[in-house]
């Protein structure tokens, strides 16, 4: 819990500083006056002021801003040549711009530092995806795929990797998919619709990569265990059925209903039975084989991190757009998202695996925050950039009430967001 709260400050601190660091810094440059550069909002906790601008941390720790002099109708100093409504609507844009552009730079930046220094990823993520079996009863052999398929396009979009695939997959709960498929020489179209999988309702479609029926480990006390299973053991077939995916392992065990099975297990060069009966647990027959799980550490050069970076943070903006459209028109559970409490999990793992995996963890975060920032709700500076683009094109500023009633509009959905997630991340903790 401590480790999960110092992860959420360090992250959070970060991109709060690196995004309010985007306004201040732009503002500076174009002679604007900065009053006050904070982390949190609320009264001042301890600060310093240096010159104009008093840098301080205050009390409530979600977010900080920017106060620069002059920055609303009426207020002491507008009028002013270094105030912010003085500046042209070009230099105001850049101003706000430059906050969310800052964390996409950032996350650009810091994906670039993992894909070169070495990122760990599951064996068969960056493999060609072939299905190596498919769950029974699941949304995939409901919609005909077979193992040995070729995904060739999701929603006509190519796909080549079983990360992209996965990707699609777990955000899209409830939504058809179209797919185009190669099965031996010919191409087919099917439709698959992922399932939404508790707590947090991630789309679920029951197709698995290629994973041989190699023991990767025995749990103490289990059948497997008491039979002489080791570690390295290949499954050949059970009670006379080949088998050729651990799937096809777990299926068969399910379906003894926990009569005793026979295993032909291959140690070395040596070939030998085993005689075992499985045991209920949660409604689900066990032996206690633990399936083997293959990672593999992936370096690349400067140029292609680089390359690399930029292609993935753009197809996730764009997702991550996708998701925010179905989330709106209700085709996808609010459960998806994460609040503050969940961020604070998250970022504890992954301080936990070592510095590139925070990096990445970062890189996400920061990506999804400058992209929340964007959307053209008022308190948000994507907001304030709507406004300006509306005074732009009717070639005049909007009256100061009407500012203030959007506005206000504006910190009312933000405090309703927050406290939506904020419940989903406690009804999520309490699932689990």
């Amino acid at each position: 819990m401590l480790l999960n709260i110092i992860a959420i400050i360090l992250v959070l601190g970060l991109l709060i500083i690196i995004h309010e660091f985007g306004h201040f810094a732009t503002a500076k440059a174009f002679g604007i006056r900065v009053e006050t550069f904070s982390i949190g909002f609320g009264p001042r906790l301890v600060g310093v002021k240096r010159g104009e601008t008093d840098y301080r941390i205050s009390a409530v720790p979600f977010g900080g801003y920017v106060k620069l002099y002059g920055e609303s109708p009426g207020e002491k100093g507008a009028d002013d040549p270094r105030s912010f409504l003085a500046q042209p609507k070009s230099r105001r844009f850049m101003v706000l711009i430059m906050g969310p552009g800052l964390n996409i730079l950032l996350a650009i930046v810091f994906l670039a530092i993992v894909y070169n220094a070495g990122i760990e990823i599951p064996s068969h993520f960056d493999q060609p995806p072939v299905i190596g079996a498919v769950a029974i009863g699941s949304p995939a052999e409901k919609a005909g795929i077979k193992p040995g398929d070729r995904i060739l396009e999701v929603d006509g979009k190519r796909i080549d990797t079983w990360e992209e695939l996965q990707l699609l997959i777990n955000t899209s709960p409830n939504h058809p998919l179209r797919l185009k498929i190669k099965r031996g020489g010919k191409e087919l179209s099917l439709t698959l619709t992922p399932k939404p999988i508790p707590p947090r309702y991630i789309g679920y479609a029951g197709l698995m990569e290629p994973i041989p029926p190699l023991v990767d480990g025995v749990q103490k006390g289990m059948p497997a265990e008491k039979a002489g299973l080791r570690k390295g053991d290949i499954i050949l077939s059970l009670s006379g059925t080949p088998i050729h995916h651990f799937y096809d392992m777990y299926r068969l065990i399910q379906e003894s209903k926990g009569k005793p099975i026979t295993l032909k297990v291959k140690r070395g060069e040596n070939i030998f039975e085993v005689t075992l009966t499985p045991i209920k647990k949660n409604g689900i027959f066990l032996v206690g084989i633990n399936a083997p799980v293959r990672m593999k550490t992936k370096k690349y050069p400067l140029g292609e991190a680089i390359e690399k970076s930029l292609k993935k943070n753009y197809d996730m903006a764009f997702l991550t757009l996708e998701v925010m459209e179905r989330l709106v028109m209700q085709k996808m559970s609010v459960r998806v998202l994460s609040g503050p409490i969940e961020i604070a999990r998250f970022s504890g793992t992954a301080m936990r695996l070592g510095l590139i995996p925070l990096l990445q963890f970062i890189a996400f975060v920061s990506l999804q925050l400058g992209i929340f920032n964007l959307l053209p709700i008022p308190v948000l500076d994507g907001g304030h950039i709507f406004i300006l683009a509306v005074e732009g094109i009717i070639r005049r500023d909007l009256n100061q009430q009407v500012k203030e009633r959007i506005l206000q509009l504006g910190f009312i959905i933000l405090l309703l967001i927050t406290l939506l997630v904020i419940y989903l991340d406690i009804s999520k903790l309490v699932a689990r």
